[in-house]
């Protein structure tokens, strides 16, 4: 290179370190004409059109200086950055693996393919890259938080919470991370932990319309309803708006009584937006506490409607039709004889019988992190529960996962031709699972309740005391046909015609997340274990 060029390429690489990239940018086109093609120039060139944010030019600029210097590793991992910025996140990948190969160190090369593997739904791998990058560089912020809302969003919120811990010991007032952790101790059951950490959320931003309708919902769950509706209140001053928060805040005032109000603040939410099925939910509850039992089953009804497996609004559509006195439509939803499916498992490939199966399961559950004895926010009652172990490459899970599968589609299939409510009429053509172990001791039970998340919910059971099924009648029974929301006389809501199953080691109870159902209390020496799961359908 001329001097001349030298000196004016020198110029734009100190104008590219200030920030000046627009005089950068003219000296790059400058030594374009008058040099022939060069790769220091233009990856250089490449560098500043990523900072203008022109991607393409980047690439244009990038890919021709990778053809005069195909392994310089700066180029190359420049590159990747612009293919992943334009969607080529295939190309990202295999131009920031390549100066991985020849630099295992190259920290930024890590990052942006962590981001590239992100975008093609590997979180693994992305998991796996930001990892190497902590290994060598503790203090790399980003890479802890960007770990943190991965293992969020593979529901692993212990590890997320501790990936969050390490960003706020390197930037105690970051507000994202602060809030980050905080539902990471509310999924966990850490509930005063999570309430703390909002509390510090919202004094950090206390614009943030989010940060104090997040607040509002944990305060909700500790049922601190007259702080949880000024948290309320706080976020709607903040984003009057926000269809999902006049909702929510319609159900904390019918907590407190406050029908009128209730009724308002679900209306407004409509009014917002039309679509949102919640608040027609909401709205259906304010009306239903309120007595208008007509109005509330329209209300229901048009929730249901906008989302047919809408399970809480299914739920209680058939108390209120109950209480209605419409006792052909409360069948017809809550058709338990005909809506449970029981399926026995026979044969798990890799097992010695179904017993072999259940036993290696049981060993895996009581050694699995998670179990914890009376989990907050659940209705198991004197037990312990795991969190989600679908997940888990443990052989039994794999095994178990598709036992569960199977039992599902012949269910499915064997219920449209039978289900008169309609809720088995458009089945998903696929679905995820959640699954989570319970153990029952003397005493143990599980309250009335539905699984608001699920399409179809099931239990399969793995040891069932010699007492149940024996002289002591039902304890220790799946019982369907009993809410959890009481009457004017304080009991609770029958929901439709009760059906009691027996437990069986080996045995799966299949129905409709909506159902209200509880496991009957028993006695006896052994544990109780089966598994619970959900099939979420994969569209929703």
């Amino acid at each position: 290179m001329a001097e001349p060029a030298e000196a004016m390429f020198q110029r734009a690489v100190r104008a590219y370190r200030d920030g000046a990239y627009e005089r950068a940018h003219a000296d790059c086109q400058e030594l374009q004409r008058i040099l022939p093609p060069h790769a220091g120039v233009l990856g250089l060139l490449g560098a500043i059109e990523l900072r203008r944010k022109d991607p393409e030019a980047a690439i244009a600029a990038l890919s021709q200086a990778a053809t005069l210097a195909p392994a310089d590793p700066g180029i190359l991992s420049n590159l990747g950055s612009a293919y992943r910025l334009t969607g080529q996140s295939d190309l990202a990948r295999r131009c920031l693996r390549q100066v991985i190969s020849t630099q295992p160190d190259h920290v930024a090369a890590r990052f942006n393919l962590a981001l590239a593997e992100t975008d093609c739904g590997d979180k693994d791998a992305a998991l796996a890259q930001y990892r190497a990058i902590l290994e060598r560089d503790p203090h790399h912020i980003e890479a802890w938080h960007n770990s943190a809302v991965l293992e969020s969003s593979l529901d692993q919120p212990g590890a997320a919470l501790a990936a969050y811990g390490q960003v706020l010991r390197l930037a105690p007032d970051d507000p994202a991370a602060t809030l980050g952790l905080a539902r990471c101790h509310r999924l966990l059951g850490q509930t005063d932990a999570a309430l703390a950490a909002f509390d510090r959320a919202v004094g950090l931003t206390p614009d943030d319309a989010g940060a104090h309708a997040e607040r509002a919902n944990i305060l909700a769950e500790l049922e601190r309803f007259e702080d949880a509706a000024d948290a309320g209140a706080r976020s709607l001053g903040r984003d009057p708006a926000a269809a999902p928060v006049w909702s929510n805040q319609g159900w904390i005032l019918v907590q407190l009584g406050r029908l009128d109000d209730a009724i308002d603040a679900c209306c407004k939410a409509i009014a917002i937006d039309p679509t949102f099925a919640p608040a027609r939910y909401h709205l259906g509850l304010a009306q239903q506490a309120a007595g208008d039992l007509a109005a509330s089953a329209t209300a229901l009804e048009a929730a249901i409607a906008a989302n047919p497996r809408y399970v809480r609004a299914l739920a209680t559509l058939g108390l209120v039709r109950a209480a209605m006195g419409d006792a052909a439509a409360t069948e017809r939803i809550f058709d338990h004889e005909t809506m449970v499916g029981l399926h026995r498992i026979q044969t798990v490939p890799g097992y010695d019988g179904v017993e072999h199966f259940n036993g290696a399961l049981i060993d895996h559950l009581k050694r699995h992190d998670s179990l914890m004895w009376n989990r907050p926010n659940r209705s198991t009652i004197d037990g312990s529960q795991t969190l989600d172990i679908a997940g888990d490459h443990a052989a039994p899970v794999v095994a178990l996962r598709a036992a569960i599968d199977e039992a599902v589609a012949g269910h499915v299939t064997a219920m449209t031709e039978r289900d008169q409510s309609g809720f088995y009429r458009r089945p998903p053509a696929a679905w995820d699972l959640v699954i989570w172990g319970v153990i029952l001791k003397a005493g143990g039970h599980q309250d009335p309740h539905n699984h608001p998340s699920g399409y179809l919910s099931g239990v399969y059971y793995l040891s069932v005391p010699n007492e149940v099924g024996q002289a002591n009648g039902e304890a220790g029974f799946l019982e369907f046909g009993q809410s959890n929301v009481a009457g004017p006389d304080g009991r609770q809501l029958a929901a439709g015609r009760r059906r009691a199953v027996q437990p069986e080691a080996g045995l799966m109870a299949l129905f409709p997340s909506y159902f209200w159902h509880r496991t009957l209390p028993f006695e006896s020496l052994e544990e109780r274990i089966c598994v619970a799961f959900d099939v979420l359908a994969k569209e929703s």
